[in-house]
């Protein structure tokens, strides 16, 4: 699968700071639940930010491995 006209190093960089951007979102968004202040749209926001940043920071780090 060969994406053309795509700059992946730039689109990793790029992705990586957004995930980790996203993943200190979800946990102010679970911190805030915990307290009490949010709804379950926070909630979700939250769980889903740290998995995704999870996953980019997990694609980041094992981006040596190409099939």
């Amino acid at each position: 699968m060969a994406a053309k006209r795509f700059d992946w190093k730039r689109y990793m960089a790029r992705g990586f700071l957004l995930g980790v951007a996203v993943m200190a979102f979800g946990s102010v968004a679970l911190a805030l639940e915990w307290i009490g202040e949010s709804s379950w749209v926070t909630l979700a926001l939250g769980v889903v930010g740290i998995y995704s940043g999870k996953r980019v920071m997990e694609n980041r780090h094992g981006q040596s491995r190409q099939p």
